[in-house]
This record gives C-alpha cells, sequence and structure tokens, in this order.
C-alpha cells in the first residue's frame, strides 16, 4: 500500500509515508490509514490543488498530520 502512496512522497510538503491507526479528532478509530507526514499542515483553502492529498488512496483512508 506504501507504493501506492509514493506519488506523493515527491510533494515538497511530504516528508514521511507510513502505515498507521486512523485518528480522528485525536482519538483513534479501529482502521488502518495511510498516515502523510508534512512540515507543515495547511488549511485545505491554502493548499495548491495539486498538492492536496485524497482522503482514500486505493480505498485505504489517508490521516495528514505536522511532525
Amino acid at each position: 500500500m506504501i507504493a501506492a502512496a509514493s506519488p506523493y512522497h515527491n510533494r515538497p510538503n511530504v516528508r514521511k509515508i507510513e502505515v498507521a491507526p486512523k485518528r480522528v479528532a485525536e482519538e483513534v478509530i479501529n482502521e488502518l490509514s495511510l498516515l502523510i507526514i508534512v512540515t507543515k499542515k495547511l488549511p485545505v483553502a491554502q493548499v495548491p490543488s495539486d498538492q492536496l492529498i485524497p482522503s482514500s488512496i486505493f480505498g485505504m483512508l489517508t490521516d495528514v498530520v505536522e511532525g
């Protein structure tokens, strides 16, 4: 599944991608996600459309966090 996310590694703000439990409002839910770790998490309105991370990749939820 990480290979499916490889096109996102080249985005300027993306630091790392890993598989991890999904978090919603700081609570872990019982589902795995692709954890996209970015240098600085921005409001969606400030991210260029070609740099947005989709809410899922090949059916696996994504979780964007700053770190």
